[in-house]
């Protein structure tokens, strides 16, 4: 025979709420480097995650990605700043795009 207990045990985890990714197009405020071209991976001022379009000298348009978990770290391997020596960043951008190659895989 079951007990009563007097208080009741909510043994059921509830899921913190994620606010949905705003996923519209928005300007692009952070500094523009001269690198960055149309379709360049970058990161936003809230650490979303997305490309630019419509790169213009004064500005650009961000447009957010919706990535799963394990996307969204292997893309931010790629957009992770790196030191602005053309050697070094020449190689950890072709190691990291074979990584993503083989993560495809």
């Amino acid at each position: 025979m079951r007990q009563q207990l007097p208080f009741s045990l909510n043994l059921k985890r509830k899921k913190p709420k994620e606010e949905p990714l705003d996923l519209s197009p928005r300007p692009f405020n952070e500094m523009l480097e001269p690198h960055y071209r149309d379709g360049s991976m970058v990161l936003d001022a809230s650490r979303n995650l997305g490309y630019l379009k419509g790169l213009t000298p004064y500005g650009a348009t961000f447009q957010p990605l919706d990535l799963t978990g394990y996307q969204k770290e292997k893309a931010m391997l790629y957009v992770s700043p790196v030191t602005h020596t053309s050697g070094f960043t020449a190689t950890r951008r072709s190691i990291t795009m074979k990584g993503l190659r083989n993560a495809e895989r």
